[in-house]
Parts: C-alpha cells; sequence; structure tokens
C-alpha cells in the first residue's frame, strides 16, 4: 500500500508538471503514442521528445477519432494486408537505431478494443529494409483468434502462441515482450496476466528497422490481414518491462480501475461562514464586510460602532472567536 499527500490552495507554489519525464529514453522507452490526440489524419505525436510521430496512412476522408481508455484512440478498419487498408506508420522507410534491439531485449504493450481477431492481423510489426533476409521481423497478432507472437532468426519464423482470445467489442491490454539469455524468452500477457512463454534458442537479430507498423505488416501481403478495431497507449521498449508492470498498466487503466482510490480531505474543507452581523447595544444589526486573509478572515467595523463586542459562531452556534468593540475599533478592519 502506498499513499501520495496531495496539498493544495498554497500561495506561490510553481507549477512542476513534466508529463514528458514520464516517458524518457532512460526509463528504456523507444515510442510511446497515445494515440488519438490530434484531429482527423495529423500525426499522432510521440511522447518522447524528437521521436517519430504514428502517422495515419489510409484513413477514410473525414475520419473521426474514437473514445479510448486513456483520452482518445484510433479506430483501423482491417482488411487484407494486401489492400490499401488503414494503418499507422511510425518511421515508414527510414533507418533508426530507435528500433534496433542488440541487447536482445523488446517489450510492446497496448489497449486494444478488437472488431475481429482476423488471421494474422498485426497489432506491431517492426521489420528492416532488406525484407528478404527474414532474420529482423517481430510482431504481435492474432491466429485463430487467439494472441500470438513472432520472431525471425536464421531464416525461419520462431513462434510464441497462446490459447487465450482477446474479448471482442471490449477493451483488452496486450503485452509481448523478449529478454535475452541463452536463449531468447519470449512472453505474451493479456489483461496482466502471462499467457504463453517461449524459449528460442535461434536470438533475434539487432537490426535498424525501417519499417515500423501499428495495424498491418510491411512484408506479408498475401493471405495475412491487418488489425480491426481501436487501438490506444501503444508503447515500445528496449528494456523488458516485468510483469509488475504490465500487471500495473492494466489494474490503473482499465475501465472501472479501483487500484487507485482517493481519500478524504484532511482536515475536511472548512464552511464558509455565514454574512457576520454585529451587536452593539444602541445600533442595529449592521452588516459587515468580510474578506479571506492569509489564515482566516478579515471584518470592517462602521465607524459608529464605538461599544459592543464582535463574535464569529460556527455552524453549531458555538463562539470561535470574539472581539470587544472601543472607540478604537471605529472604521477599523479586524482579523
Amino acid at each position: 500500500t502506498q499513499n501520495i499527500r496531495v496539498y493544495w490552495n498554497k500561495a506561490g507554489a510553481a507549477d512542476s508538471s513534466n508529463g514528458r519525464a514520464v516517458f524518457d529514453t532512460a526509463n528504456g522507452y523507444a515510442g510511446v503514442w497515445h494515440l488519438g490526440d490530434a484531429p482527423g489524419t495529423q500525426p499522432r505525436p510521440n511522447a518522447i521528445t524528437g521521436r517519430f510521430p504514428a502517422t495515419p496512412r489510409n484513413f477514410a476522408a473525414g475520419y473521426a477519432r474514437s473514445p479510448g481508455i486513456a483520452g482518445w484512440s484510433d479506430s483501423l478498419t482491417g482488411g487484407s494486408n494486401a489492400d490499401q487498408t488503414a494503418y499507422l506508420a511510425i518511421n515508414e522507410g527510414t533507418p533508426s537505431d530507435h528500433f534496433n534491439f542488440a541487447a536482445g531485449s523488446f517489450s510492446y504493450t497496448a489497449w486494444i478494443y478488437p472488431n475481429s481477431t482476423d488471421h494474422f492481423a498485426r497489432l506491431i510489426s517492426l521489420v528492416s529494409q532488406d525484407a528478404s533476409s527474414n532474420d529482423d521481423r517481430l510482431f504481435l497478432a492474432f491466429n485463430n483468434g487467439n494472441l500470438i507472437g513472432r520472431q525471425w532468426a536464421d531464416g525461419a519464423s520462431r513462434p510464441t502462441n497462446s490459447t487465450t482470445p482477446p474479448d471482442l467489442f471490449q477493451w483488452n491490454h496486450v503485452a509481448m515482450t523478449i529478454v535475452r539469455g541463452a536463449a531468447d524468452t519470449t512472453r505474451l500477457y493479456l489483461n496482466g496476466e502471462q499467457i504463453a512463454q517461449a524459449a528460442i534458442t535461434q536470438q533475434f537479430a539487432g537490426v535498424q528497422r525501417n519499417f515500423v507498423r501499428i495495424g498491418k505488416d510491411f512484408i506479408n501481403v498475401g493471405s495475412d490481414q491487418s488489425y480491426n478495431g481501436r487501438i490506444d497507449e501503444a508503447r515500445i521498449s528496449h528494456v523488458t518491462r516485468g510483469p509488475a508492470y504490465i500487471r500495473l498498466s492494466h489494474a490503473t487503466q482499465r475501465p472501472g480501475a479501483t487500484a487507485v482510490t482517493q481519500g478524504a480531505a484532511t482536515p475536511a474543507t472548512p464552511p464558509v461562514p455565514p454574512p457576520v452581523s454585529l451587536s452593539a447595544s444602541r445600533q442595529a444589526h449592521a452588516a459587515l464586510a468580510a474578506r479571506a486573509v492569509a489564515g482566516g478572515l478579515a471584518f470592517g467595523v462602521p465607524a459608529d460602532a464605538v461599544r459592543g463586542s464582535l463574535e464569529v459562531l460556527d455552524s453549531r452556534g458555538r463562539v470561535v472567536w470574539a472581539r470587544a468593540l472601543d472607540a478604537s475599533s471605529a472604521g477599523a478592519e479586524l482579523t
């Protein structure tokens, strides 16, 4: 159990918010796209300063973003990978070491709202310019409705297969991670829980990947499909995210999340006192001008108020502050 105490209404407190510090390359992030966070078909910014945005490709005219898991999301319409189907292009032909996982550690996480789980529809695809080598490919996709991962080494496909399908027409958190050891250990996660693991002795290559796409593959344009559904909060890392990170990402972002709760204010915000009146022996109840000052309230005393007392009562009628009035109080402001 962890607690964060929040203070408010502090005069002169500087704004120290720095959202970009959350997704820092020092924390292993290679790309973070909140998706849907730009109107129409404008590029979706990368939360990492200076990194590639996610650019909509083949989106229909008049495209409108959809509600997401965190703000907005983007909707892809699916279809044959050979067709001009909609997808999100990251670097699209530009060589970059941002997606070179030479150390053998890789993570991809995203929220998906699938309308279907078509054959090998890509949730992420990373390949290099030299597509013929078949030694540089990584992707997360569907097969027979289930979540699968693929990586290539020695010219062959090395699978990580699950028997667990995501829920259609609901938000699902998905993740694929790889860690290098004596073999590459690949794990798949669905909604915070590990659903598959494979040890692959043929380790995948550390190369610049020129075509990183969300929703569509650059190479296989035969029988495979592209993704049909909403997608949000896509993150690529060149470190291996552990089970706790993935579980927490799901637990804190999912609809109806209760991992974080707001406690009561301590002390409770005091009620605004009612208008204060002056009781004096020779005049009626004269309204006082009250204003907030540091530490409490200030009251203006009429110029003709020379005798009597000023009392402040709480909501139960108890006197919480009192001041006797004399000639020196007339026309003054009391706090």
